[in-house]
């Protein structure tokens, strides 16, 4: 039995709309399903299978065996009655999961230009390296797949055949078309993809599959962003009627022939999220291998044509569990500054490492909080210093630095000698003589630079949030911050997000959802609104990261506005220094102008957008925001530019229903879209994530607060919206006994009391039911 684990790729086939004759499966029944098959053969073959978990089981005939066993069972009537049912309708889903799995797939995988030269690696290349996102056991050897390139002249630039399933590979060190130095530096899931056909001139352009009935429905077409997606057989034969109809295969150069029978020239693997090629750019010394490092396997292979190339079966080894899904915060930055800087710089930078010393404290990880770190410091070397920084300093070398960050290395308050990306996780290395507790480092820049003085210069400083300085940084190291920030960082791999994602995360029924979805898309602006504690700020976020399909934070930007803020943050300022004219470009403007040459949507969120004077804020851009006028453009009030507001930009407010809408006048309501958010107590996906916590006592008070805003609702006069918000019983709180008294006792109580405030028989009343359900 193969020791591929589908628990994941099962859920996610499941969950398709049109699993149960044409319509969804509920979210509940999928887990009842998932469950059943992970925990239910348990009591019913233990002892004569090696797995009683049966996602375990990889073909439909192996499956065959166990469902056999599993139907014979004396007791299996009893087990499948105790799920529902669930059980028996489960293992007919599998079974037929398994067998559409077996099946070789057509795939569409979508590339990144910028990291990796796609055209180039496709005429050369007889094997091609591939990045992608995640192990989906789903895509697996002999599958077939088209290779897309985005953006607006884009299309199919080839067809291949998967030579292996996704496994971790080293670093593409010498590949050639990497562009950057992200995936010369790190590891990454990835595969390799046989050449069958080559169509880099011309491409298959996405304007010829659109003409075709069946093609136009690619999902590549019509929700662009994600890295990869499957293709039906309709789609896969009407793109081979398109190739062999409208284009004309040039023949296989002689230099690829030739370059058929070489030796490898590259050893392949992709970074960490995202089904993208690969790319890097040569850092100034070669690091040391990660302690961390995965084992790798070489990527670009080019065969003899004609000839049979055999692979490695490459199976996903099962996780111990669903990895969980986690927020990207993105990279951080660093200034560190050692002790004695100027004379361990030199083994740093030429062996590629930096170290953070007490080594007689051994393994920092051994201490569970800063405070332990700072105490084994006072056993360790005394208590007559103040470890206060340096207790958080080894706290934040072993447990806060990640894979990626930049780091400044420092020698003084006021010069830098070099900046490095950090490329393995924290490690204490008892072979060393010193500096055992170490990091590997790829040092990208060595020099002297100059700074201003506005960071304390400590031994280890966290200096993510100046931006401006983080920036300036970057200038005067490397002369182009941008260039050098996308190169050595795959700023393109994000965590996908998709609709079935935000509908488990927001309690929004789907039709709310495609209205709120097509509402923005069309109208470009829009506010919505809706008491405290419904979550306007945190549906923004997922809804544009729903449309993008990932938690993309290079296209969504998110601000707050406030009295104090202008049209010189939000668009552009001017300032004097030295008798010189300075111009400073605001978020808004910045945000423009990296969606310009993008044809994908991005989302501007500006949260409690009535808090700010939006006339003053917005200025002249204000005629510009209507879905009406984008591409028109005007000339800048501080520069002679004409600026415009591109069409991919999408701006998502957020509105406190309550709140004096100031500033509100009719020529910036007919700019925006109004979409009011109510309490979802009464919703049925709230009631599913009531349900699923299992706990009277919250049954009980979410009832009484719903019977609450229905009393509301009646006693209100036009215009009043003074509710109870959902978000009391949402986020990272958990939902015990102890924390639902004391939200109602400190949160709910309080607010009720000041709701009710001129009906004090009716506070008193709802306080009295609240304080009773907190007794349950």
């Amino acid at each position: 039995m193969g020791e591929v684990y589908h628990r994941s790729s099962f859920k996610t086939w499941i969950s398709a709309p049109d699993r149960d004759n044409g319509k969804p499966i509920s979210p509940e029944r999928v887990d009842e399903y998932v469950n059943a098959l992970k925990f239910s053969s348990a009591m019913l073959i233990s002892g004569k299978f090696k797995h009683t978990d049966l996602f375990f089981y990889s073909t439909p005939k192996e499956f065959e065996e166990a469902i056999d066993t599993i139907l014979n069972a004396k007791n299996f009537d009893l087990v499948n009655k105790s799920s529902k049912g669930a059980f028996a309708e489960a293992m007919e889903y599998y079974h037929q999961f398994l067998s559409e799995i077996s099946q070789p797939t057509c795939w569409l995988f979508s590339g990144n230009p910028r990291i990796y030269d796609i055209v180039s690696a496709i005429q050369e290349l007889a094997v091609i390296p591939w990045k992608l996102d995640r192990k989906d056991s789903m895509i697996k050897r002999n599958d077939r797949v088209f290779l897309w390139l985005p953006g607006v002249d884009g299309g199919i630039a080839a067809s291949g055949t998967i030579m292996g399933s996704p496994e971790d590979r080293e670093p593409l060190r010498n590949d050639p078309f990497a562009i950057g130095a992200y995936l010369r530096l790190n590891g990454f899931i990835g595969l390799e993809i046989r050449l069958d056909k080559k169509y880099t001139n011309p491409l298959v352009s996405r304007n010829l599959l659109l003409a075709d009935d069946r093609a136009k429905t690619l999902e590549v077409l019509n929700f662009p962003g994600v890295s990869y997606y499957k293709v039906t057989p309709e789609q896969e034969e009407a793109i081979e009627e398109i190739v062999k109809s409208s284009y004309s295969k040039a023949a296989a150069s002689a230099a690829a022939t030739a370059r058929a029978s070489e030796p490898p020239q590259s050893t392949a693997s992709p970074a960490k999220t995202s089904t993208q090629p690969v790319t890097a750019q040569p850092p100034a010394s070669a690091g040391k291998p990660s302690p961390s490092a995965s084992k790798t396997i070489a990527a670009t292979r080019p065969a003899d044509q004609g000839e049979e190339i055999i692979t490695e079966d490459l199976n996903e080894s099962r996780p111990e569990d669903e990895e969980p899904i986690t927020e990207t915060h993105g990279r951080r930055c660093w200034i560190f500054t050692p002790s004695e800087a100027a004379r361990v710089w030199d083994d740093f930078y030429s062996h590629g490492y930096m170290a953070l010393g007490f080594d007689s404290l051994g393994d920092l990880k051994q201490f569970s909080s800063k405070d332990a770190i700072k105490k084994g410091m006072q056993a360790t070397y005394g208590s007559g210093r103040n470890y206060k920084y340096l207790g958080n300093a080894a706290w934040q070398f072993c447990r806060e630095i990640k894979v990626g960050d930049i780091i400044y290395f420092g020698s003084d308050s006021r010069k830098i000698l070099g900046r490095g990306i950090v490329k393995s996780d924290y490690a204490f290395d008892w072979s060393r003589k010193e500096h055992k507790n170490v990091r590997d480092v790829a040092w990208t820049n060595r020099g002297e630079w100059l700074t201003d003085s506005i960071v304390a210069r400590r031994t280890l400083v966290d200096i993510t949030n100046l931006i401006g300085y983080c920036r300036d940084l970057e200038d005067l190291i490397s002369g182009s911050s941008d260039a050098n920030f996308s190169d050595d960082f795959d700023t393109d791999a994000v965590v996908p997000y998709s609709k079935q994602d935000f509908l488990s995360e927001v309690f929004m029924e789907e039709d709310e959802y495609e209205e709120l979805k097509y509402l923005l898309l069309t109208r470009k602006n829009v506010i919505i609104t809706g008491v405290p504690g419904v979550g306007k700020t945190f549906l923004a976020e997922r809804l544009a990261y729903s449309i993008i399909g990932g938690r993309d934070c290079e296209r969504v930007k998110g601000i707050q506005f406030h009295s104090g803020y202008t049209y010189d943050n939000f668009v552009m300022s001017q300032s004097s220094s030295g008798g010189k004219q300075i111009l400073t470009t605001g978020v808004f403007y910045d945000f423009c102008k990296e969606a310009e040459p993008d044809d994908k949507e991005h989302f501007f969120i500006i949260d409690d957008i009535c808090r700010g004077d939006i006339g003053n804020i917005f200025g002249d851009l204000l005629m510009l925001i209507g879905r009406d006028d984008r591409g028109k453009s005007i000339r800048l009030l501080y520069r002679d530019e004409q600026f415009s507001i591109p069409e991919n930009v999408h701006i998502i407010a957020t509105m406190n229903g309550a709140a004096d809408s100031n500033g509100f006048d009719y020529s910036v309501r007919r700019r925006f879209a109004f979409y009011d958010l109510m309490p979802a107590y009464d919703k049925k996906p709230f009631a599913q994530y009531v349900k699923k916590h299992a706990n009277p006592k919250l049954d009980k008070i979410v009832r009484i607060v719903s019977d609450i805003n229905k009393a509301l609702l009646a006693g209100a006069t036009e215009g009043e919206t003074q509710l109870i918000g959902h978000g009391y019983f949402c986020g990272k709180l958990e939902l015990n006994d102890k924390n639902l008294n004391a939200i109602t006792k400190y949160e709910l109580i309080p607010l009720v009391r000041e709701l009710f405030a001129t009906q004090p028989d009716q506070a008193k009343l709802w306080m009295s039911k609240l304080t009773a359900a907190t007794k349950v």
